[in-house]
């Protein structure tokens, strides 16, 4: 996990906002693997062209329904 991640995610839990959860779960299960620990300035058009295409790919597997991990 990105160290940027880790301090975004830091920050929301002593927030308290509750879908912090939610969050790690998207970022290990779905940006992780495509963009990699990248900070999110550092994201190019190209990084979320590979994103899209890999989720579009999850999902004509159905590994993933997009409403649901």
């Amino acid at each position: 996990m990105g160290r940027w991640f880790k301090a975004w995610i830091a920050d929301r839990v002593a927030r308290g906002l509750s879908t912090t959860d939610d969050n790690v779960t998207h970022y290990t299960l779905q940006f992780a693997p495509s963009i990699g620990p990248k900070h999110v300035r550092d994201w190019t058009p190209a990084d979320l062209r590979k994103l899209s295409r890999d989720l579009d790919s999850k999902v004509r597997r159905a590994k993933w329904s997009g409403k649901r991990l």
